[in-house]
């Protein structure tokens, strides 16, 4: 009776895990702010490197069916997305660069997720791609030049 009860309990806090790792793009955020005017330093308007990033896939011919905001803070990331394209997912992260957790990230090539262990990642310019050995290169190559 003892090993059904922990399954259960088991199966309730994985389904509480999966549920916080993600929120639908889709959902209204009613933040009002638009990520893709950020401003630099020096004044000049940048392109969110998640719309570039959402750019350069058009630019190569990849359509997203499905793109959903992550839980970047379980990394010690700033703000993330899960990009579906076919028959596979790419997820990106934004991170302060000058952050622990970036820079042990860039170090390691891999981030740690508590309770789940290390998960390999591409690290560029305080952005981070997981690594997945579906992805294709033109995508690694397009994540490189953000």
């Amino acid at each position: 009776m003892s090993k059904r009860i922990f399954a259960l309990l088991m199966g309730m806090v994985m389904a509480v895990s999966l549920a916080a790792c993600a929120v639908d793009s889709n959902q209204d955020k009613g933040s009002g702010a638009d990520p893709s005017n950020a401003v630099s330093d020096e004044g000049k308007q940048q392109e969110d490197p998640f719309v570039k990033f959402e750019n350069g896939l058009k630019d190569l011919g990849l359509e997203v069916t499905q793109k959903i905001e992550t839980a970047a803070g379980m990394i010690g990331g700033i703000k993330g997305q899960k990009y579906t394209i076919g028959d596979y997912k790419i997820e990106l992260y934004q991170f302060d660069a000058e952050s622990d957790a970036y820079k042990q990230a860039e170090q390691k090539g891999a981030v740690t997720m508590e309770g789940f262990g290390d998960f390999p990642v591409y690290a560029h310019n305080g952005m981070i791609m997981m690594k997945d050995s579906s992805i294709p290169q033109s995508v690694i190559d397009l994540f490189q030049t953000l």
